[in-house]
């Protein structure tokens, strides 16, 4: 199989059909022009071409690649079958950057050609995932070649210089954590779940992040993150934009030094995370720290009363936040956590943002 390609983003659409007609090409003659050397016969015979498919050779490449900018990713290489030159222009790298290559268990022997050759040269979207509902059944021999070409192309896509997206549900549990210790150089979206990593690798790649300036967003679900520095973690979740480490181990320690931080210093606008603990946590300070965010989702999170009172308040004074979703972790007192708070300042609150839960 080869590679799957998705698009990168909606954008205006014509028909491959629509071009054609555009450009004035006799739709029942768009064949595409073979390389093969031309029999005397055949060279008259294009010589007897319509004026109007011969038109189109005279067009500006500009003009024709304004066009194919136009068209839907699928039909973009339905017409580069139709000509050299078309071709040509269809196949200039940076019309393919924003498409997202899919590699998958199943192709996994193309990919390495596919990303050295000239029209996906600059791709800068890539997952992986598998599709192989046979895994379990192959043998040692099988796993083990699965395995050493899943650490190989993965080397070469975690290398290439223009990744900026990358998301991994292909499992990688047997590469080097060293490797995920240095970041593609431009990467800026980070999707990594469900990848077989533990704990080493995890340290790794924050180690990595610390010291990559351009990644923004990341995502990474269901990890044991208590191996981490917790002084690294708390500097990589602070200068991103966006974070999601939901069902994520934590300890108590890390989490006060990334509320800590985000009073301080922070670049942070989206955080979700659950399972935790804050109740050590200076109120006044959490409050600040939440209240720079603009979207905040607490699942399951064992949170005091003077806690989320300051939360709310400091909402109505100053705030940044548009979101704000908490739920609560049932304990015994959970109950008098909501009841000893004015019932007018959730109303005040609920009033103010645009989405606002509390939750048990």
């Amino acid at each position: 199989s080869g590679p799957i390609f998705r698009p990168g983003g909606e954008k205006p659409h014509l028909s491959v059909d629509s071009v054609y007609m555009f450009m004035h090409v006799d739709c029942e003659k768009k064949q595409p022009i073979k390389t093969t050397k031309l029999s005397p016969e055949m060279k008259t015979r294009n010589q007897r071409s319509s004026p109007m498919s011969k038109e189109v050779a005279h067009l500006p490449t500009e003009m024709i690649g304004s066009v194919f900018s136009h068209l839907s990713w699928s039909d973009l290489a339905r017409a580069m079958l139709v000509c050299r030159l078309w071709r040509e222009v269809g196949e200039q790298p940076k019309r393919w950057r924003d498409f997202e290559l899919v590699v998958t268990d199943a192709n996994l022997g193309s990919i390495e050609n596919t990303l050295s050759s000239k029209r996906f040269s600059q791709v800068r979207r890539v997952k992986l995932k598998s599709v192989d509902g046979n895994a379990r059944r192959q043998s040692k021999i099988s796993q083990l070649k699965q395995e050493r070409a899943t650490n190989k192309i993965f080397k070469i896509i975690w290398q290439h210089p223009v990744i900026e997206t990358l998301d991994i549900k292909l499992n990688i549990s047997r590469i080097d954590p060293e490797l995920l210790s240095v970041l593609p150089p431009k990467l800026r979206n980070l999707i990594i779940n469900d990848v077989g990593l533990d704990t080493e690798h995890v340290r790794a790649l924050f180690e990595g992040m610390e010291k990559q300036d351009t990644l923004t967003d990341l995502e990474m679900i269901g990890y044991d993150l208590t191996e981490v520095d917790q002084d690294i973690l708390a500097t990589v979740v602070n200068k991103l934009h966006s974070v999601n480490i939901e069902d994520c181990d934590l300890e108590v320690d890390q989490n006060k030094a990334i509320f800590s931080l985000m009073s301080q210093e922070s670049k942070l606008k989206q955080l979700k995370v659950s399972d935790i603990n804050i109740l050590d946590m200076n109120a006044a300070k959490l409050a600040i720290a939440v209240n720079k965010l603009q979207n905040l989702s607490l699942r399951d999170v064992e949170i005091t009363k003077e806690q989320l009172e300051s939360i709310l308040r400091t909402a109505l004074v100053k705030t940044c936040l548009t979101k704000l979703v908490i739920s609560i972790l049932e304990l015994d007192n959970y109950t008098s956590i909501i009841a000893e708070i004015p019932k007018e300042l959730f109303v005040k609150v609920q009033e103010k943002l645009d989405e606002f839960n509390i939750d048990f």
